[in-house]
């Protein structure tokens, strides 16, 4: 049973690029999924990094959101200097500043859990890991992160659609972000302890690429977009109070 004082509750951290609803879109409500399942044990702090815009809603916001300079001149350089960078463009915000403007904010704050939404905030969380400097274990705690989708399937059926319709240079550039996301996931989330999907046939996929490299310490689940109508309820936010659930720091 989750306890209501929330001063005996361990810290979480979620990293979501949308404010937490279980109501609305689709990835706002599993958002809100995390967020609940997340505030059953722990305090959590939210930073939503507004990756689609809007500054709307509750939490805290990674600000201000800049374009990577970096990325830019990838972008005009053409693929072969986005190939060199690595990123997908869903990344394009993580700059220096806004990354040591949340170290700095979240300060000497350890967490149990840290739970990263979609694979694109990784360059916001990983630099956050051992923020004291010092030996020892990780100031995050279990590391999971939530992809949701598929991001390069997703991405090369929208090439496929763009190439069947006559667009090829926007089917050249989905193309191209499915090709940054396989090989910016096949680098970065083995760093995470637990991988999640909504999809059966992707965390097969998972499994395939990334236990077999760290079997004892990597671990693939499936997290199916449900949810139980007969428990619906927003995530409490900051000036609102509830005798069962945790606030947004």
């Amino acid at each position: 049973m989750p306890t209501n004082n929330v001063a005996e509750l361990p810290a979480a951290l979620l990293v979501t690029p949308i404010t937490p609803a279980t109501g609305g879109n689709g990835l706002a409500m599993r958002a809100g999924l995390l967020l609940e399942a997340l505030q059953r044990d722990h305090h959590v702090q939210v930073w939503r990094v507004p990756t689609a815009g809007g500054d709307e809603g509750a939490g805290q916001i990674v600000a201000p959101l800049e374009v990577d300079p970096g990325w830019t001149l990838a972008q005009r350089a053409g693929p072969q200097a986005r190939r060199r960078l690595g990123r997908p463009e869903l990344c394009r915000f993580a700059t220096h500043r806004a990354v040591r403007e949340l170290q700095q904010a979240i300060g000497g704050v350890s967490f149990q859990t840290t739970l990263v939404f979609r694979s694109y905030l990784l360059p916001f969380a990983m630099p956050l890991e051992r923020r004291s400097g010092k030996i020892g274990p990780s100031d995050l705690g279990l590391r999971v992160v939530d992809l949701d989708d598929d991001e390069t399937a997703t991405r090369q059926r929208l090439a496929a659609l763009l190439r069947a319709a006559g667009d090829s240079q926007g089917a050249q550039r989905e193309a191209l972000e499915a090709e940054l996301f396989q090989s910016f996931e096949d680098q970065h989330l083995s760093w995470a302890h637990l991988l999640l999907s909504a999809q059966r046939e992707h965390s097969r996929g998972l499994r395939a690429r990334f236990e077999s490299q760290r079997a004892e310490d990597l671990r693939v689940d499936v997290l199916p977009n449900a949810i139980d109508t007969r428990r619906v309820r927003e995530p409490e936010i900051s000036g609102q109070s509830s005798n069962n659930t945790q606030r947004y720091k």
